[in-house]
């Protein structure tokens, strides 16, 4: 349908005979390769669902880990297992670069140190989350970094990062909102850190 001829079908009050479509939601790909337990490595997980539960597709890389593939396979989230080898990381690069272009994301975060160095470039926005003070070198090839605290984006910026090619966004917690109230009743259980992230992949995804 032209501009013209849509215009017309507004203005003669056939706008039921218009489709409107919504653009597809990116898609996401999440790598992380640390421990079996941490704070970074759960809230990877509550992230990966939330995301799901959201309805964006998202798939989860990571290390052999039979707990955390059970937790993740609970809620649907996609995954795939890999090593990540600590001193042959051009090996896990082949692998991964093999596995996320055929899931072909819009977007791939790689969660701290080992996750970084293994993700290689592609045809995605790559993404470096950060949860500490690391060695920047790992992230240098990556497009965008994120900082879980302000302070952390004040230091990368200081290191030479572009301001606006680095991002805070909050971790955030386990959703309580079943929990009978024990106190005044002051907003909505909205997690609000969430919005933040979907809001973030919406404008990488954007300019991609």
């Amino acid at each position: 349908m032209t501009k013209s001829s849509t215009s017309l079908a507004i203005c003669s009050g056939a706008v039921n005979n218009i489709v409107m479509t919504s653009p597809p939601l990116p898609r996401i790909a999440h790598i992380m390769a640390g421990a079996a337990r941490g704070g970074a490595e759960l809230f990877f997980e509550r992230l990966s669902v939330a995301q799901h539960r959201q309805g964006y597709p998202v798939r989860a890389f990571i290390r052999p880990d039979a707990a955390r593939a059970a937790r993740l396979e609970a809620e649907h989230v996609a995954l795939s297992q890999l090593r990540f080898h600590r001193h042959l990381t051009y090996l896990t690069r082949q692998h991964l670069k093999k596995k996320l272009t055929t899931y072909r994301p819009d977007i791939a975060v790689a969660w701290m140190n080992r996750a970084a160095r293994a993700t290689p470039r592609g045809p995605w926005a790559l993404v470096g989350r950060l949860g500490g003070y690391y060695d920047l070198k790992n992230y240098r090839h990556c497009d965008a970094l994120i900082g879980n605290t302000r302070g952390l984006v004040t230091w990368m910026t200081q290191k030479g990062w572009p301001r606006d090619k680095v991002f805070y966004l909050p971790n955030f917690a386990k959703d309580f909102s079943d929990v009978p109230r024990s106190g005044p009743i002051s907003s909505p259980p909205t997690c609000l850190s969430c919005l933040r992230w979907v809001a973030f992949i919406r404008i990488r995804a954007s300019m991609f």
